[in-house]
């Protein structure tokens, strides 16, 4: 079954599990369909395009407060891809970052403003492209 991130509610824990969740917590995760053990052989845990998902407490997280299901979902693994390009960018505090396409996922998770606000916008270099950050 296909799919990757996910976003929903916890409908259950695992016996045993040691996690700061709690059932109704809203939650998100990226699924990764075949989980690797150190022998060599794998879990099949399937896609996100279903009903329920099981996973690992490793791999869920609560979800942003106020936002729906449908937007939570697209955040794991654009949030990944944001985080991983900025941490090889390296920039020093204060460095001024262009996002070209912030229209996207992506751009715009890179053009926040690393406190999880909006792109801060040049409107003097698109002063008619309001929707893209510079």
């Amino acid at each position: 079954m296909p799919g990757q991130d996910v976003a929903g509610t916890v409908d259950e824990i695992g016996p045993g599990t040691v996690t700061d969740l709690a059932y109704g917590d809203p939650v998100i995760a990226m699924v990764l369909p075949f989980l690797p053990r150190p022998d060599g052989t794998a879990d099949y845990f399937g896609g996100g395009y279903a009903k329920h998902v099981v996973l690992p407490a490793g791999s869920v997280t609560r979800a942003p407060r106020d936002v729906d299901h449908a937007t939570a979902s697209a955040l794991p693994l654009n949030g990944l891809i944001a985080l991983l390009n900025l941490d090889q960018l390296a920039l020093e505090p204060g460095a001024v970052l262009a996002v070209t396409g912030a229209a996207g996922a992506v751009g715009r998770l890179c053009g926040a403003d690393g406190r999880g606000g909006r792109p801060r916008r040049d409107r003097r270099r698109c002063p008619r492209r309001r929707d893209h950050g510079a």
